[in-house]
């Protein structure tokens, strides 16, 4: 896509969206203009000149696509066309400032020119002749002396642009960093050579700094000591070895001695949380105090939230949520670590890291990026913002795209990766003597919130077990070995113990680490499950990444297995998922480069068969080994017992075949004190605030039996009150006022009829006077909300319905997705296929509502499993998930591999966005704007029915990641899980 197309799909994006658009100064057209965008996010734009087109934007497009403009520029513009025509008229005949001096944003990278035009005063020009040439091109080597005469030319009359002057002043940073990296080369370089000398003892420790750096970094192998000196060389750089080289040595070895020789004083390190504790564990070791935490969730995690120290270690997931905070320190070093896993740039956590500003900025990748050229753009403009161009033109040369616009293909980015080779620096571990045995990693993840809450009765339930004196009957030792296996597989993958909730942390790091060594680093990976059934839910996962995968069971013979193994050894590297029993008498050195521990072994004797079996502790064999444990968990303390009390478990667990099988019919002192071993008070799920302060869980005082604390967990599981949103119970902001009795009858609308009527697709923007009337178009006389008294419409048996509703709150200020149902419900429209209407349903009709839910073959939403469902769900006491319905986000999350945005998908193949009116819809419904929250709530309605229909009938629909990308196809499978009734009533 060309420079042509770009410019106007700006335009169009401007033009389509909500912005809320506000002028700063008394002037509307040359003051700066705030505009907020539907994401939420604020930028400020200033036109300085409308004849040459001339502006500004301080959104990260504009600074890096070239184009001299944004969405955000081409929405002002358009806004100002609008509503402030005559006075646009008026200031393109005065057109600005007579003498400019701006940032030029059509080059890569911006450069600063003059403009004069008709009017100047003569010494202004007279100024820019001496700088600049006929062109207004800056000269060479002239930016220090445009810099240093500033003053003089606002004096005579040149208006300097801020954003010109801050680049300046940025560019000749730049150049002062330069030398300094220098510098720090040749210093750091002494360090090397006297900790080489103290190693081998011919020489001493020299001054205090290096004698502490010595200190911590005695073991520090040459190849490691050339990662660190790569870092500091470079200042801004890539380090991009394999997992087992041990990039986060490398990366601490290069801040110590930065922080160690006074150069820098802040590190920030951004990391994926299953890594975050290895952070934590190296900076203890390495620098001698522990760092700032923020997004953990243990307690010493929390009570290290708020402490202050030279490094702070920030998961990816937080990063966004604690920007403002994070911001407002001023950070000397920024490591990335992992950055691969980025996959959406535009998201909010790829807009936060391009927000971090620091000197010095270190990104740790594993795998190949070259055959992912987004993923390799974005990394390397971290970095430096304008070394590979902007991003429509790199991706336009290196990604291959069929006739309808889809990547299916990479091309040139040797060349492109050439490019950037001084910064870049990546090694395999083939290529450095790293000794005997595999190098062992720890990734510890988080539980969700739903997780948890199946954990946590089983917990709970275990505890109070061990606190009877009377002795366990045979049964309760059975039910208790199987809530261990409970425990263990919720962990895991709870879409076997619970279907409707699939996916975990777990799985997700497995998947990641699947993606980046296998995938893209070429390697040969196993990943080792405890049972068949978990090894089929991970051999899925593996295959919907594009892995060539092979599953081994224990229902195949020895010989099949054997032979696979040998045809794994001579082919392609792909990854091998096998469960225990299935890896008896099985070699698999040979295809175990990497081996993945999915679920750990808690008998010493087969985590021991596990690790012969793949050639760990010797040469040629296993080069890494990940364990991916679940924190906080009794997973996390089996292994902790593995490391610590392995005698003691090979007691416990005498039989390594059947583990912990084996222990229903075990002696009860053998069950006892495992129990106490990996089940501990701090697991049980409590509060923020009591784990902060450490407080033990309430104490069992007397004993239980297995039944009678079932049934007592049963009693005190939570109900939400089902008044709790209804109108009037509450006299707050959230609850509209009534109307005086003289006003009610004429505020009060009428019941909207369901009425048929031919519906045409305008493209409506999402604002209450179109939606009003893009409603009478679709049968709405006078949209409202239906009086309490009136009936509602029948149930249709077997019909197909669209549902959307809006919430009381706004749902930007619900973060965490365990608390969508305290929302509360403002209205719920729904649209029947078989009448054709739209009706909407305020709370007192949800019990109508249900009903017709109830009844109907199938029921469409944006996202009801997610999203409406769990709005709907203090209203009422059925349990809606189970009802036959088609979540559009979720199939669509399905397709990509990935969450996204349904505005991703629904602007480029409807040109129309639905998020910015959610929040309209919101707060209309607060302040008492029944009429115009349902005209709202209707047009998203009649957005989500147009969206299925397009999936339907061409069997995709598009997408776009961002806006410098081309839309992609994305093939959904809508018409598949639809039936012949169905297509009937859709008239296909």
């Amino acid at each position: 896509m060309g420079r042509a197309e770009q410019l106007e799909r700006r335009r169009r994006r401007g033009r389509a969206e909500s912005y809320e658009i506000e002028a700063q100064g008394e002037h509307p057209i040359w003051s700066p203009i705030r505009v907020k965008g539907p994401s939420g996010r604020s930028y400020e734009v200033k036109l300085w000149s409308l004849a040459a087109g001339i502006h500004h934007c301080a959104c990260p497009d504009f600074a890096t696509s070239s184009l001299g403009t944004c969405k955000h520029v081409e929405a002002v513009l358009h806004h100002l066309e609008k509503e402030r025509a005559e006075e646009l008229e008026a200031a393109r005949r005065e057109d600005g400032p007579k003498a400019l001096l701006y940032l030029d944003a059509t080059v890569s990278p911006p450069a600063l020119r003059f403009l004069g035009r008709e009017g100047a005063s003569p010494e202004a020009i007279g100024w820019a002749r001496k700088l600049f040439d006929a062109e207004g091109a800056l000269g060479k080597d002239r930016l220090e002396d445009v810099l240093a005469s500033l003053e003089e030319a606002r004096a005579l009359g040149v208006t300097v642009a801020p954003e010109a002057a801050a680049f300046a002043q940025e560019t000749l940073g730049q150049r002062a960093f330069e030398a300094q990296k220098l510098e720090a080369a040749r210093e750091l370089a002494g360090w090397l050579e006297a900790l080489e000398e103290r190693r081998g003892g011919q020489g001493t420790a020299g001054e205090e700094p290096i004698a502490s750096f010595i200190k911590r970094f005695s073991d520090l192998e040459p190849w490691a000591a050339v990662g660190a000196a790569h870092l500091v060389s470079r200042g801004r750089a890539v380090l991009g070895d394999d997992l087992e080289l041990d990039k986060i040595r490398q990366t601490l070895a290069a801040t110590e001695f930065l922080r160690l020789s006074g150069r820098v004083k802040r590190i920030c390190i951004a990391t994926p949380a299953s890594r975050r504790h290895l952070w934590r564990a190296a900076i203890r070791l390495r620098s001698g105090g522990d760092p700032r935490i923020v997004g953990g969730v243990s307690f010493e995690e929390l009570a290290r939230a708020e402490a202050a120290a030279p490094y702070c270690v920030v998961t990816y997931n937080r990063l966004y949520r604690n920007l403002e905070k994070l911001k407002a320190a001023p950070w000397d070093v920024l490591v990335l670590d992992e950055v691969q896993r980025i996959k959406s740039w535009p998201a909010p956590t790829g807009q936060a890291i391009k927000s971090m500003k620091s000197s010095y900025a270190f990104a740790l990748v594993t795998g190949d990026v070259k055959a992912r050229p987004p993923d390799f753009f974005y990394i390397v403009q971290i970095l430096d913002p304008y070394r590979l161009g902007p991003a429509w033109r790199f991706l336009g040369e290196h990604l291959e795209r069929d006739g309808r616009g889809a990547a299916v293909g990479v091309q040139g980015m040797d060349e492109a990766f050439a490019s950037v080779s001084d910064i870049w620096l990546g090694r395999k571990a083939a290529e450095v003597s790293l000794g005997g045995g595999a190098r062992r990693l720890e990734h510890l993840v988080d539980v969700t919130q739903h997780q948890h809450r199946q954990i946590d009765p089983v917990l709970r339930t275990l505890l109070a077990m061990t606190r009877t004196q009377q002795e366990w009957s045979p049964t309760e030792r059975e039910e208790l070995v199987k809530l261990l296996d409970r425990l263990r597989t919720i962990c895991t993958a709870p879409e076997i113990v619970k279907p409707s909730r699939p996916g975990s942390p777990k799985l997700d790091e497995i998947m990641q680490l699947v993606e980046d060594l296998c995938c893209t680093g070429r390697r040969r990976t196993t990943v080792f499950c405890r049972a068949d059934e978990l090894s089929a839910v991970v051999a899925a996962r593996a295959e919907r990444l594009g892995a060539q995968v092979t599953l081994l069971t224990a229902d195949l013979t020895l010989r099949k297995r054997q032979a696979a193994v040998k045809k794994l050894a001579s082919a392609a590297p792909g990854v091998l998922v096998i469960s225990d029993d299935a890896a008896k008498d099985l070699e698999l050195g040979l295809v175990a480069e990497v081996a993945i521990h999915a679920e750990l072994p808690w008998s010493p004797d087969r985590f021991q068969q596990r690790r012969e079996q793949i050639g760990a502790e010797g040469e040629g064999g296993c080069l890494l080994e990940v364990q991916v444990l679940c924190s906080a968990t009794p997973e996390q303390a089996a292994a902790e017992a593995l490391r610590r009390r392995a005698p003691r478990l090979r007691q416990l667990l005498a039989d390594p075949d059947r583990e912990v099988d084996a222990l229903a019919e075990s002696e009860e002192w053998q069950l006892r004190e495992l129990i106490s071993l990996v089940v501990d008070e701090r697991m049980v799920l409590r509060p923020k605030k009591a784990l902060i302060a450490g407080k033990p869980i309430q104490a069992v005082n007397r004993p239980f039996t297995l039944r009678g604390l079932k049934q007592k967990e049963r009693s005190r599981r939570s109900q939400m009150p089902q008044q709790r949103y209804l109108l009037g119970d509450r006299k707050d902001s959230l609850v509209p006022r009534e109307p005086p009795p003289s006003m009610r009858a004429q505020q009060r609308p009428e019941r909207p009829a369901a009425r048929a009527g031919a519906e045409a697709r305008p493209d409506l923007p999402m604002t209450v006077a179109d939606a009003r009337a893009g409603l009478a178009k679709l049968g709405f006389v006078r949209p409202g909300m239906a009086a309490a008294s009136e009936p509602r419409p029948a149930p249709v048996a077997g019909d197909l319905l669209v549902l959307n509703l809006e919430t009381r709150e706004d749902r930007a200020s619900c973060s965490q997705p365990s608390k969508v149902h305290t929302l509360g419900l403002a209205m719920a429209v729904t649209y029947s296929f078989r009448t054709g209407a739209f009706t909407s349903w305020r709370a007192e009709h949800m019990n109508d509502l249900v009903r017709t839910l109830g009844a109907a073959r199938l029921v469409v939403g944006p996202n009801p499993l997610g999203m409406e469902y769990k709005v709907l769900a203090p209203y009422t006491g059925k349990n809606l998930a189970t009802l036959p319905t088609l979540d559009l986000l979720l199939e669509i999350t399905k397709a990509v591999g990935k969450r996204l945005s349904l505005d991703l998908v629904m602007l480029p193949t409807l040109d129309a966005a639905w998020s910015s009116a959610r929040s309209d819809a919101s707060r209309a419904f607060r302040e008492g704007r029944i009429q115009d929250a349902v005209s709202l709530c209707t047009e998203g309605t009649r957005l989500v029915k147009e969206l299925f229909l397009h999936g339907v009938v061409e069997g995709s629909l598009f997408f776009q990641p961002s806006p410098s990308e081309d839309r992609q196809v994305l093939q959904v499978g809508f018409r598949d899980r639809l039936d012949a009734s169905i297509l009937k009533l859709l008239k296909l």
